[in-house]
């Protein structure tokens, strides 16, 4: 509570070799989250827990909207 996280918005289906390979974004099978799946400007959104990041406080919103 009171931290600041980004979310990647991509999130793969864990089981081709993309995913196993750790690189979801790539997976053909993925969904992303605010366009297959409800979120990003929702007041609160689901996420896989490896897709969610905490913000460190010497990076601005401005920035951690690109992490």
């Amino acid at each position: 509570m009171g931290r600041r996280y980004v979310t990647e918005i991509n999130v793969g289906c864990g089981k081709c070799d993309f995913c196993r390979a750790s690189v979801e974004s790539h997976c053909a099978r993925g969904e992303a989250l605010g366009i297959h799946r409800n979120g990003c400007l929702a007041e609160y959104v689901l996420a896989p827990f490896d897709n969610v990041h905490l913000v460190p406080d010497s990076i601005s919103d401005e920035e951690a909207v690109f992490i």
